[in-house]
């Protein structure tokens, strides 16, 4: 989505499982995408800009729409789900590879990226 600079639309509503409600009207914000930067590091920490503000909230806005469980590591709904989200809420269609071993990751990676389509990983630990 950041690559290609889509902004999110539409309403999410959602309840964490600490009880915290979430609660946003996606296409009520613009972003300036010509001030993101293209690095956040230490030293945008350091010295904070109108480029680090934007890709921030443009992360923020992302994780409302995937719905991030604040404070667990994890998020409301299934990874299934949550690439629905993404359907619903950016001008994207999704498609989910369930991708073992690493050089088949690799090769779905350099595919996608040759492609020039947004690309969304999800690691998981399994074992």
């Amino acid at each position: 989505m950041y690559f290609h600079r889509l902004a999110p639309f539409g309403k999410v509503d959602f309840e964490t499982s600490s009880g915290q409600r979430s609660t946003e009207d996606l296409g009520s914000t613009t972003f300036d995408c010509g001030q993101f930067v293209k690095r956040i590091s230490q030293k945008t920490e350091l010295y904070p800009s109108r480029g680090a503000f934007e890709v921030s909230q443009y992360i923020f806005y992302m994780s409302l729409v995937i719905q991030k469980d604040w404070g667990t590591g994890g998020y409301v709904l299934s990874h299934k789900t949550r690439a629905n989200c993404l359907q619903d809420h950016y001008a994207v269609t999704t498609k989910l590879h369930s991708l073992t071993p690493a050089a088949r990751t690799k090769e779905v990676i350099k595919t996608e990226i040759r492609a020039k389509r947004p690309l969304m990983m999800h690691l998981r630990d399994t074992a």
